[in-house]
């Protein structure tokens, strides 16, 4: 719940300031935006129907690497061409030459009631 309060008022606050976004604040926004870009790709019966894959934004000089996440086989080139293109609208503000990379336990990509979920294997 904190941390969803803190992202809220990260979100909040870049939207009315046009400075530009530290590394990190990039990371947290960009990484807060991706139920919203994932939720059409996660419909789902079976395991069998998720896949997993590492989102990713690269900006013009920087570049946004995530822990897995999942979304329907039939879909996760699409899932990440909508991160990315969510994404983009926070490179116009991110500071030059932010590298981010996460260190992630491994997951396997499970049909969690009906939505494709990358669980924790540990």
């Amino acid at each position: 719940m904190k941390r969803t309060l803190v992202l809220g008022a990260l979100l909040a606050l870049s939207a009315c300031d046009a400075s530009p976004l530290t590394c990190m604040e990039a990371d947290l926004a960009i990484s807060a935006r991706f139920e919203e870009a994932l939720a059409p790709h996660r419909a789902c019966e079976v395991d069998a129907d998720c896949g997993l894959f590492s989102p990713r934004v690269e900006c013009a000089d920087s570049q946004f690497e995530f822990c897995p996440s999942s979304a329907r086989t039939d879909s996760l080139e699409d899932a990440q061409r909508d991160v990315q293109a969510l994404g983009e609208a926070d490179c116009v503000r991110v500071s030059p030459g932010c590298v981010s990379s996460a260190t992630c336990a491994p997951a396997t990509a499970e049909c969690v009631e009906g939505v494709c979920r990358a669980v924790s294997s540990l």
